[in-house]
């Protein structure tokens, strides 16, 4: 008898055929199936290859006979690295679990770890797009390296026409309120590529809108939202493409 528990698994569930194995399957995606390659109705094969259609991530360990190597090797492209030659007993089958669950959980931590990386590059993201319009406006010589890693690190339409606006608040206003009126003018825009401050102002880069009315609204918008939450005025200019 296998001691399951030991290898931090349960098992969920048993099958006399292919076809019942699958139905599993499908109806509660397990992480490990153990499975003979010859079996009615549906073969070991055919099992991996409609699980892996649509559960690809299952793990397999196919039971074989003698002289069905050359047939289990088919499964291969599907993935499955792991073979029990039969007559097997629980030991094998438990050293096979324990190099099974010891994948996963490498492939877990991995998936961990991307993820992690991924949540923190997109944190940094912002930051890194404000920089780069900072040195942009600034007059900071790109060459032609930087330019293409910048182009494939930012999310951002490089090749349509665009404009800057640059928003001065009137009167006495500090950092609060160029971080203020720089995120109202992108909700209300909703086509800013980047926005950053610089010395009093605040600097947003937008993609060209074809409608130019609707533009100079936004602009009073930005004008009258931020009037209405600071009791400032913040004057408005406005590049060309």
């Amino acid at each position: 008898m296998v001691d399951w528990q030991a290898f931090g698994t349960e098992l969920s569930g048993t099958a006399q055929n292919g076809l019942q194995a699958y139905d599993l399957i499908a109806a509660n995606p397990p992480d490990i199936v153990i499975s003979d390659i010859r079996m009615p109705g549906l073969d070991g094969l055919g099992l991996v290859a409609q699980t892996y259609a649509t559960h690809p991530n299952v793990k397999f360990v196919l039971l074989s006979g003698f002289g069905e190597f050359e047939y289990a090797n088919r499964a291969m492209q599907y993935g499955v690295k792991h073979y029990l030659l039969k007559p097997t007993d629980e030991t094998k089958i438990a050293d096979s679990l324990k190099e099974v669950t010891a994948e996963l959980d490498q492939e877990r931590r991995r998936e961990a770890f991307t993820l992690d990386m991924k949540r923190r590059f997109e944190k940094v993201i912002p930051h890194v797009k404000e920089q780069v319009l900072r040195e942009f406006v600034t007059n900071k010589t790109y060459g032609r390296r930087d330019l293409e890693e910048y182009r494939s690190l930012l999310p951002c339409d490089f090749g349509r026409p665009v404009r800057l606006l640059l928003c001065h608040i009137e009167g006495e206003a500090d950092y609060e309120h160029q971080f203020a009126v720089k995120n109202i003018a992108e909700d209300l825009l909703q086509t800013a590529l980047m926005s950053t401050t610089l010395g009093d102002h605040a600097l947003i880069l937008i993609s060209d809108p074809e409608d130019q009315e609707l533009l100079h609204s936004r602009l009073q918008d930005i004008r009258r939202t931020f009037r209405l939450y600071y009791k400032l005025n913040v004057t408005v200019a406005v590049s060309d493409p």
